[in-house]
């Protein structure tokens, strides 16, 4: 009974060190994903931003007076949109990342004890 209380222990012991041990091991991946998801924020925040501009230019350009009024409109919006398809690449990379490393970091191993009357041999 003795021998069964310190094995117990023991594999509490244990897993409680690879546990801590893991936590140390992902720091720093928890730490980027965290930065990564504030980026991610931001850059949400950026394109919805854009896409409003985008969409006054549009109704601007609609209703536009002249051919260099119009031309001018065309301008602005394709270099805003080239701006946001950058933002947009930026972000989907960003969250490609984000979710590998939340993936690799919430990855833990734990030790199970496995009574011997269960292995293959018992008898």
């Amino acid at each position: 009974m003795v021998n069964f209380l310190v094995s117990i222990v023991g594999f509490i012991f244990l897993n409680i060190l690879l546990f801590f041990g893991q936590e140390w091991y992902h720091s720093s991946d928890v730490k980027r994903s965290e930065s990564l998801q504030k980026v991610i924020e931001l850059q949400q925040r950026e394109y919805i931003r854009i896409e409003l501009q985008l969409e006054k230019i549009k109704n601007e350009a609609e209703k536009a007076q002249s051919l260099q009024e119009y031309n001018d409109l065309q301008d602005q919006y394709e270099s805003l949109y080239k701006r946001y398809d950058k933002i947009i690449d930026e972000h989907n990379r960003n969250v490609e990342e984000c979710n590998r490393l939340i993936k690799k970091s919430s990855t833990r191993y734990y030790l199970i004890p496995i009574p011997r009357f269960l292995g293959k041999n018992s008898k």
